[in-house]
């Protein structure tokens, strides 16, 4: 059965390497029941194209985002959706697996953040986040700031089929691979 940890069973994870998070600042990022993460420094968008729709099936849909780098921040406008990842790099074990909710004091800008469901166990990579502004007044965001929570389960037992799947070692901030799951890869 799993269970949710609490800040010292998180610490304790971390000292046993069932969790691993760099960069991470126990001090400022340890809440009671969660973790701190930190917005990285890239941001991808969708770009404006001139076709009817993406197919899904045939496209590498990162042929139609773009990425950014934000040293010194970057907007997000009303009704925007972008994607950004976390600045910090996650691994778990096959005992642990995650969620990330967005932070309350980022929601009350009316800044939605989510990322596609669990973080499945033995998953390596920055995490990739959506956020969006459902507000009517732009936002500035930083990297480097908080911007949301990861939470965590750990079992008694491993689980039998560990992550392997596209989004393994991700890298700065992913866009969605759709297309990976009409093929035989998958």
């Amino acid at each position: 059965m799993a269970k949710m940890l609490f800040d010292f069973e998180i610490e304790d994870a971390i000292k046993k390497g069932l969790i691993k998070i760099e960069p991470f600042d126990g001090e400022k990022q340890l809440q009671p029941a969660s973790i701190d993460l930190k917005l990285g420094y890239r941001i991808r968008f969708y770009k404006t194209l001139s076709i009817p729709y993406i197919d899904v099936k045939n496209a590498n849909m990162e042929d139609y985002t773009e990425e950014l780098a934000v040293q010194d921040g970057f907007i997000l406008h009303p009704n925007q959706t972008i994607l950004a990842s976390t600045l910090e790099w996650i691994e778990l074990s096959p005992y642990i697996a995650g969620k990330i909710d967005g932070r309350s004091s980022v929601g009350r800008l009316q800044v939605r953040v989510q990322n596609a469901g669990w973080i499945d166990p033995a998953f390596r990579g920055n995490i990739t986040l959506e956020l969006k502004n459902d507000g009517l007044v732009p936002v500035k965001l930083y990297p480097g700031m908080r911007i949301c929570q990861l939470r965590l389960w750990q079992s008694d037992k491993p689980c039998e089929r560990p992550y392997r799947g596209k989004y393994q070692d991700s890298k700065g901030t992913v866009g969605p691979r759709l297309y990976l799951d009409f093929t035989d890869s998958e």
